[in-house]
């Protein structure tokens, strides 16, 4: 296995107190293993656009490990922060997720966050 990112790419894309050796282990192990059984194969898909999938998602992991998730408001005496933007389940849940799936052209990522489609037939 080797990783097609690194920790220190992650960490200029989040802002976190983890440090490198540990998003490595941990975070972008997990997105190097879910871009290779998801992704591996395609041919549409060049090393260098699967390597920049893998960060966001390493970033996505480590987000939903700090924020809880995507941060959509937060305060701190007379200073807040907002993010603007629509965050569903799944990758959609963080920034960074969002962007893996905009990376991936292939549609895969979005299709595997997709709920299963229900038909009704009846037969008369």
């Amino acid at each position: 296995m080797t990783l097609r990112s690194s920790g220190r790419n992650v960490k200029e894309l989040i802002e976190t107190s983890i440090e490198v050796d540990v998003i490595e282990a941990n975070h972008l192990l997990t997105a190097n293993n879910f871009v290779t059984d998801h992704l591996g194969t395609s041919t549409i898909l060049s090393t260098a656009a699967l390597a920049d999938i893998e960060m966001y998602l390493a970033a996505h992991f480590v987000a939903l490990t700090e924020e809880k998730g995507g941060i959509t408001s937060e305060s701190m005496g007379d200073a807040a922060t907002k993010m603007f933007g629509k965050f569903e389940a799944g990758l959609g849940g963080t920034r960074y997720g969002q962007q893996a799936m905009s990376l991936d052209v292939t549609g895969t990522l979005r299709s595997l966050g997709s709920p299963a489609l229900k038909a009704r037939f009846t037969v008369v």
